[in-house]
């Protein structure tokens, strides 16, 4: 992720980014901001004090579904990108594959979806993807991974105004 956040970083637009989890239950972290700092920081809490649990990949991607619409923060003409990132199995909550049809059928936001370690089922990380319009990514090392957020941040679309 940091990977990524130094990528949009660089870029001559200021894009907005927000951060949401999921384990046995999904939070929203991180509200849509225009600071990378506040998805790292965030993101280094919650590795540190991980608990692991289940994998409710379906409700994380409801939650994200909860950030990007804030009418409150939200850009009317920006491009709506999720990135789904597991390393499991789906098996607790509402189910991922109609959470990433819903996000792209009724909000316009396309889900792409990234499986790493041995454990993650791809099979539902391609299926995710298709139902979100999206791409799906598996990354079997963490060089792998840093590729996939290199190539993700690299071809997501942006929008110049004047």
């Amino acid at each position: 992720v940091a990977v990524f956040n130094d990528f949009l970083n660089q870029t001559p637009q200021n894009e907005k980014i927000s951060l949401a989890t999921f384990s046995t239950s999904s939070s929203q972290d991180v509200a849509l901001t225009y600071s990378t700092s506040a998805i790292e920081s965030r993101l280094n809490e919650i590795t540190n004090d991980f608990l692991g649990g289940y994998t409710a990949i379906g409700d994380g991607i409801d939650s994200g579904i909860g950030l990007l619409t804030d009418s409150s923060l939200t850009r009317t003409f920006a491009k709506k990108t999720m990135i789904v990132m597991t390393d499991g199995n789906q098996n607790t909550g509402s189910d991922p594959v109609s959470q990433a049809t819903s996000a792209y059928q009724n909000y316009g936001i396309v889900v792409h979806a990234i499986t790493f370690s041995d454990d993650a089922d791809q099979v539902e990380g391609a299926a995710i993807a298709a139902a979100g319009g999206g791409i799906h990514y598996h990354a079997a090392s963490g060089a792998a991974l840093i590729n996939v957020f290199e190539e993700l941040a690299r071809t997501l679309p942006t929008m110049l105004t004047r």
